[in-house]
């Protein structure tokens, strides 16, 4: 019997083992690659939540800012009329 005629059942053999072994492969990375896009999803959900605060936050300050201003605006405002009544009446 030559070698190459010995060979090719191993040969077969090794091919198949190579496709079981492919598919056996194909299928955890299957379920790796669910398990990657529920976690993926998660923290997408997570991420979109905290942008949500984030604005809500932001607009508090933002309100709080203007009423600061207006506040500011009225005591430099009553600051000037007591400086004009001031230098009115030194005249």
């Amino acid at each position: 019997m030559s070698r190459a005629f010995r060979a090719a059942p191993r040969r077969a053999k090794l091919r198949q083992m190579d496709w079981d072994t492919a598919e056996e492969i194909k299928r955890h990375l299957n379920v790796v690659s669910e398990g990657l896009r529920s976690e993926i999803r998660t923290v997408a959900e997570g991420l979109q939540g905290f942008r949500e605060e984030v604005a809500a936050e932001f607009k508090t300050v933002r309100e709080e800012n203007a009423e600061v201003k207006a506040m500011i605006r009225v005591a430099f405002g009553e600051i000037d009329f007591v400086v004009d009544r001031t230098t009115t009446v030194k005249r």
